[in-house]
């Protein structure tokens, strides 16, 4: 069984379509970048596709290695991280945990938003640093071309808050990620 828990979060150019704001592999959008942390290891950050920023050396291939030795893959509305690394030809068949889907549980059925910084907020967590990139968003600039600086230290604290949210939630359920690897029968 693999052990290594792995929080991600990936960045991606994004498009406005009939108003609504679009970020698709199928529609010509591409991966800025992705971060990720490696159990309580600090947060790595690789770039793939930014205009002022180099791609990181070997970025596939430390990604692929890091996705090969994870048995829990981390992150929230991974649907759409997972979407973009199966895009991209990254491969990754073993477990995952979606912050997102455990906060949509934990409200049973009650209205509450599920944006990483509504959860954050909902668990006395530290927001993430949406400050940081709004000014950018407001201006329609794509993560491709906010100034890699900028993107980094967000992706970074996208990856450790939301780590920090999946410790909170199975802090309130009891369980630890080494029996979310292992799989466990509730009682």
């Amino acid at each position: 069984i693999r052990m290594n828990v792995t929080t991600l979060d990936v960045e991606t150019s994004y498009h406005r379509k009939y108003d609504d704001t679009v970020s698709s592999p199928f529609e010509g959008d591409i991966l800025v970048s992705v971060g990720y942390k490696v159990n309580d290891k600090p947060c790595e950050y690789l770039c793939f596709n930014h205009n002022h920023q180099k791609p990181t050396k070997d970025a596939k291939q430390i990604l692929q290695k890091v996705l090969d030795e994870t048995g829990l893959l981390v992150g929230h509305n991974l649907k759409f991280d997972y979407n973009w690394l199966a895009s991209c030809r990254f491969t990754y068949n073993e477990r995952m945990y979606d912050t997102m889907i455990i906060e949509y549980t934990f409200a049973k059925g009650l209205k509450r938003g599920f944006s990483l910084a509504d959860s954050c907020k909902r668990r006395g967590l530290d927001l993430k640093a949406t400050d940081l990139i709004d000014p950018y968003l407001k201006k329609k600039i794509s993560y491709e071309d906010i100034p890699w600086e900028v993107v980094e230290e967000y992706g970074k604290q996208d990856v450790e808050i939301t780590y920090q949210l999946a410790c909170a939630q199975l802090n309130k359920i009891n369980l630890k990620f080494e029996e979310v690897c292992k799989g466990f029968s509730p009682q």
